[in-house]
């Protein structure tokens, strides 16, 4: 899986536009992930002689900060990709695979002519909102309640099928 960032003015490695970031998946944590996409960068700069600019992707804090960076978009995208993921076109337009199309070198994929903007998680952005609110009000009394809070994430999995043959699993 790749993500594509765009930092703007606050990424000083020594060029300018967006970073890509490669994380390997499989069955294993993030921090497996982005340790064997770090492991394979280095391999990658070593055999193009590129400059790392001083960095070594492989170290313990490097990929301790890309933990901390990635687990936000990695949740967001599970989310996304889930099957109660809230997505509300603004244009009317849902997002899909983009279509090649014809040409005469055969089809091509072309980049969309316009941003698409979508709300994404307002129901549960609305839900998260009243929480906080209703931590901040003073309920009176001589003791403290339990506060409301949020849980951390976390995914659930559940075969769709006929009994004994699991045929789609479906993350919810």
């Amino acid at each position: 899986m790749r993500f594509v960032i765009d930092y703007g003015d606050c990424y000083k490695l020594g060029h300018e536009g967006p970073s890509v970031t490669a994380l390997h998946l499989g069955d294993w944590s993030l921090e497996e992930s982005i340790r064997r996409a770090a492991i394979e960068a280095t391999r990658q700069m070593k055999m193009h002689n590129w400059n790392d600019h001083g960095i070594d992707v492989a170290s313990k804090d490097f990929i301790d900060m890309s933990i901390k960076q990635f687990q936000p978009f990695v949740s967001l995208l599970l989310y996304l990709c889930s099957a109660n993921g809230e997505i509300r076109p603004l244009e009317g337009k849902t997002p899909g695979k983009p279509r090649p199309r014809k040409t005469k070198r055969g089809p091509r994929l072309f980049p969309p002519d316009h941003v698409s903007t979508w709300d994404v998680g307002v129901r549960m952005g609305t839900a998260i909102r009243g929480a906080v609110a209703a931590i901040s009000k003073d309920h009176g009394g001589t003791h403290a309640n339990p506060r409301p809070h949020i849980r951390r994430a976390h995914w659930h999995t559940y075969w769709v099928g006929k009994k004994g043959k699991r045929e789609k699993g479906s993350l919810s």
